[in-house]
């Protein structure tokens, strides 16, 4: 039994969503009332596609099965931290751009 890290890949968008929903349901819910946590699930704690594609997201699986997720933003981004301001070329080296991590995340579910 032990754990494997490994880079995301679009294919593993469903079994993502499932995992971020029970994380943001289990450990939101002494914090948040459940429309606060519904209404994250459907924007904030999404699958950020662009980290997975800039090979910046991360699965860890237990047994074959994700248990746990997150990723850092490598991109620079402008005020609204929605739109790059610099293109793919300019990815920012993951050690030197601590201030810039952006959506960094660890979802992890009883998988019990």
């Amino acid at each position: 039994m032990s754990y494997q890290l490994r880079a995301a890949t679009r294919a593993d968008q469903d079994a993502l969503r499932i995992l971020i929903a029970r994380s943001a349901r289990g450990l939101g819910a002494q914090d948040y009332s459940p429309e606060q946590i519904e209404g994250a699930l459907q924007g904030a704690f999404g699958v950020d596609t662009q980290l997975i594609d800039d090979g910046t997201y991360f699965v860890v699986e237990f047994e074959g099965r994700a248990v746990g997720c997150g990723g850092s933003m490598r991109r620079k981004y402008g005020p609204s931290s929605s739109i790059p301001i610099m293109p793919v070329a300019a990815l920012d080296a993951p050690c030197s751009s601590v201030a810039r991590a952006r959506r960094a995340r660890a979802a992890f579910a009883a998988w019990s």
